[in-house]
């Protein structure tokens, strides 16, 4: 684990870094052209809110039960729903920086109670644009990871997870930077717009509770790979 932090985070600094070396902050406009005319220009860095929603699955499964018709819902350590919200910041029109924070959980319901697997994310992704796509790889710190069941006659109580540190990876096709005929605020803010895609987690949990924990080592495996809808303004 330590190996695959260290190795992320050097490649996350290189491109930082070389980002960082390469950008001139500035818009070129060629004279007499729509943009020109707009007198509109890049001058980063700057701040853009960004919020997004998204569904995962994977992982180990923490809960498994029977409902009364027979079928088995899970509860596992990498699937649920995400809300996160935070800050985008470009280092040029091609390469920005995502601080976010958010909430994921996934989570069974049954008449006579509930049972979650949940966890505050705080997520460091250095994102580059190709086009209309975005790639990105960076740091994900979890905390406050818990898994609570409360389900007469089946399980009560809760188990706490020591805070943990991964990887992640994204792909995601976006809107940012379009021009949709004269939409030239665009090219002023290239981080505005949608974005929808796919991003892999990389993490281990460890549980309080060896019992609960899917190796001898105490370690749980919190793999996921979700889908998200993302929005900057």
């Amino acid at each position: 684990m330590i190996s695959k932090l260290i190795k992320t985070a050097l490649l996350t600094g290189f491109l930082i870094i070389g980002s960082v070396a390469h950008a001139d902050h500035e818009l070129i406009v060629v004279p007499d052209t729509p943009l020109a005319e707009s007198a509109i220009q890049y001058r980063g860095p700057y701040l853009t809110p960004y919020l997004a929603i998204g569904v995962g699955s994977g992982g180990d499964v923490i809960g498994r039960f029977t409902d009364g018709y027979g079928d088995v819902e899970k509860v596992r350590s990498g699937g649920g729903f995400l809300f996160e919200g935070g800050l985008l910041m470009a280092v040029d029109p091609v390469t920005h920086l995502r601080l976010t924070g958010g909430y994921e959980i996934d989570n069974v319901s049954r008449l006579n109670g509930h049972s979650t697997f949940d966890r505050l994310r705080f997520d460091l992704m250095l994102l580059r644009k190709f086009g209309a796509s975005d790639l990105g790889v960076g740091l994900t710190a979890h905390t406050g990871v818990g898994y609570r069941c409360d389900i007469n006659s089946i399980c009560a109580g809760d188990v706490e997870f020591d805070s943990a540190v991964g990887y992640t990876v994204e792909y995601a096709l976006t809107t940012a930077g379009v021009d949709f005929g004269g939409a030239y605020d665009r090219r002023l803010n290239p981080m505005r717009g949608a974005r929808l895609g796919v991003r892999f987690t990389d993490i281990e949990y460890r549980s309080q509770l060896n019992p609960l924990s899917s190796s001898d080592d105490g370690l749980v495996d919190g793999k996921s790979l979700s889908a998200f809808v993302g929005f900057a303004w």
